[in-house]
């Protein structure tokens, strides 16, 4: 039996259409299946969906940072530049001339940390903060000349 001439393009377009659902639906299917999906943060973590467990953010396991920051003790608050090489972070605790340091990312360990001599004082400098673009560190003081307590 053959299709007359000028049925024969609804014929095609009818085809493509029947093949082009079925590719949508199966590769719908295909994408959502659970082998498929999993969670990562883009550099080191890609955990399989089904093997997560349901919480909202993932996890490294800790590791000690390299270098000699676990050497003092009260190291705490550090923050990273958007490159990922520089760090500035505080040793010493609130109230007793806490101090801002920052230490430099060579590729492998981070440099040995150095105190911010120009904005360090026999105050507290503390909750260090850089600016995305890294020109600028925000930080929290209880110098006097402030509000009260600890000022940016």
């Amino acid at each position: 039996m053959a299709v007359e001439p000028r049925k024969r393009p609804w014929l095609i377009a009818g085809i493509l259409a029947v093949l082009g659902v079925v590719t949508v639906v199966a590769g719908w299917w295909i994408l959502r299946s659970e082998r498929w999906r999993y969670y990562t943060d883009g550099i080191s973590i890609r955990q399989p969906s089904q093997n997560a467990p349901l919480r909202h953010v993932l996890w490294e396991t800790p590791q000690p940072l390299p270098g000699r920051f676990n050497a003092l003790a009260n190291t705490h608050s550090p923050t990273v530049s958007a490159d990922g090489r520089t760090m500035v972070f505080v040793r010493g605790s609130a109230g007793k001339n806490a101090d801002l340091y920052t230490a430099q990312w060579n590729g492998e360990t981070w440099d040995e940390p150095r105190p911010i001599a120009a904005l360090n004082t026999s105050f507290d400098e503390l909750n260090p903060a850089l600016s995305r673009d890294g020109q600028h560190l925000y930080f929290s003081s209880n110098r006097p000349g402030g509000l009260g307590g600890y000022d940016l």
